[in-house]
């Protein structure tokens, strides 16, 4: 889930350069969307991650609320509403803390691209820091409002959705038993599909199609890496296959 804040600020990027298509302003666009979408995944990977998610979805208490989760869950009315409810409370949380790291895009657009890349580290590492301790904060919230073999269930759909922007986090880095060879090959992986990314050209949806596409690809090199018996491992805390797909971005922000 992409903060609020950020949505506002790639529309109106998109707005602005509608009424104004000189080189300039189509620059300044390209520049917004790469820090947004950079921020945007690296939000739904770290948001997650900590209990088991990500890269191309959402939290989980986002995640929990999706009509087709909510069905695989088997969750009833009630649940589903106490469940919106709280990812209201996610969500402002969410606004409030992301604001609160002072974000400043006009000045990383003015920085050299050396300098621009060790601030959006900084930025990176602050994010993740912050929606580590909101799922801390949001899961034993989560846990009240459903059972847990349906918590279960839904850690196995965030990782499936998540790919590899998860298998670095603590918790399933040691269940996958990965060795600081292959977290640095995973990393490198990343890192390497977070920078092509970040370079894409066309509008904010053209981008999105091609990230998840993207992802699939750097998805299927990372399985390369594990050994069979972490590949067996992975097949088990996925459980049975989730239709992603029906985790796609909506622009409200609400996914």
């Amino acid at each position: 889930m992409c903060p609020n804040w950020l949505v506002v600020l790639v529309v109106g990027a998109e707005k602005e350069t509608d009424r104004q298509k000189g080189i300039a302003m189509n620059r300044r666009l390209s520049l917004i969307l790469s820090v947004g979408f950079a921020i945007c995944l690296l939000i739904d990977s770290t948001a997650s991650g900590q209990f088991g998610f990500s890269g191309r979805t959402n939290s989980l208490v986002s995640l929990a609320r999706n009509e087709a989760v909510l069905k695989d869950l088997e969750a009833g009315m009630e649940v589903a509403s106490k469940l919106n409810d709280l990812y209201d409370q996610y969500r402002s949380a969410s606004d409030r803390e992301f604001r609160n790291l002072g974000f400043d895009n006009d000045a990383l657009r003015d920085l050299p691209g050396l300098e621009r890349a060790v601030e959006m580290r900084k930025v990176s590492e602050k994010s993740a820091e912050v929606n580590r301790n909101l799922t801390a904060r949001f899961l034993p919230k989560l846990e009240e409002l459903l059972t847990s073999e349906q918590i279960k269930r839904l850690k196995q759909i965030q990782l499936q959705a998540a790919g590899i922007e998860v298998w670095l986090e603590p918790l399933w880095a040691k269940e996958l038993d990965l060795s600081e060879v292959q977290k640095a090959q995973l990393a490198e992986l990343r890192n390497d599909y977070n920078r092509r990314q970040q370079q894409l050209d066309g509008d904010f949806q053209q981008r999105l199609v091609r990230i998840r596409e993207m992802n699939t690809e750097r998805d299927a090199k990372a399985t390369e890496i594990l050994n069979d018996a972490q590949k067996t491992k992975l097949a088990e805390l996925k459980g049975k296959p989730f239709d992603v797909s029906q985790l796609s971005y909506r622009r409200r922000g609400n996914n």
